[in-house]
């Protein structure tokens, strides 16, 4: 009677399901990490080797650090998964020999990536930009204004207006307009213009070449062509330009 009498004790589940459930979470969470790890750190070391060769266009850079760390996810993925296997299931050897093998042919892999990189890309191409600068002496008028102050660069067949054209004083409290263009290799400069709201516009002959060598250094101030008809004050005789010829990587 004592026996029936006794509560049925509970089964729970059975320890080995409980290891292989915890094993199972151990290689869904170390697989994860290293697959992301991986394309972290290969993505990274792509960009800044891409910087520091600065090799390449945008476009080149992007496709080179994309690739690198789709090759860095699967090497981070054997890497981790490798001593987690071998800690865990110290029997299974040739497993573990295919992991230290895909760990060690992602390494390769992005060395190889990396080599054909360096060896196939080209520096990204210098451009040559126009630097201009034209002061006005400050007994012309009015101060100059961003809203009605316009510097373009013209050639016979077109024109363009300045990106990023700034205003400031020098030392003598003349105006100074400056402006940077860069230079296109099917079109020459043969003059600047500038214009002012209620002023004749201004034009400095130039005639550059398409691709202009570089210059150390600003040329020295340069008078404006003339004034077209109709300045009364004269105000041509009162404008000065110079430039200078400058090459960089615009991205």
């Amino acid at each position: 009677m004592s026996a029936l009498n006794e509560p049925a004790i509970a089964e729970g589940p059975a320890p080995k399901a409980v290891a292989g459930g915890l094993f199972l979470a151990l290689v869904a969470i170390g697989a994860l990490g290293g697959a992301l790890l991986g394309a972290l750190l290969g993505g990274s070391t792509a960009a800044m080797l891409a910087d520091g060769l600065d090799l390449g266009q945008v476009r080149d850079r992007t496709s080179f650090v994309v690739t690198a760390a789709l090759i860095g996810a699967p090497t981070g993925l054997a890497a981790a998964l490798w001593p987690i296997l071998r800690a865990r299931r110290p029997r299974r050897t040739g497993l573990h020999a295919s992991l230290a093998v895909a760990a060690w042919a992602g390494l390769c892999g992005f060395a190889f990536h990396a080599f054909a990189f360096s060896a196939t890309t080209p520096p990204p191409p210098m451009t040559p930009l126009l630097l201009v600068e034209v002061r006005v002496s400050s007994g012309t008028g009015a101060p100059l204004g961003e809203d009605g102050t316009a510097l373009s660069i013209h050639s016979r067949a077109e024109g363009r207006d300045v990106a990023g054209m700034k205003l400031s004083k020098d030392a003598d409290g003349r105006d100074v307009v400056r402006g940077s263009f860069p230079i296109s290799s099917l079109m020459p400069v043969d003059w600047v213009r500038l214009q002012r709201r209620g002023k004749p516009e201004i034009r400095f002959s130039l005639n550059l070449p398409s691709d202009p060598p570089s210059t150390a250094d600003f040329t020295q101030w340069l008078a404006a062509d003339r004034a077209v008809p109709g300045a009364e004050d004269g105000w041509g005789e009162t404008v000065e330009m110079r430039f200078r010829i400058d090459r960089r990587v615009l991205r």
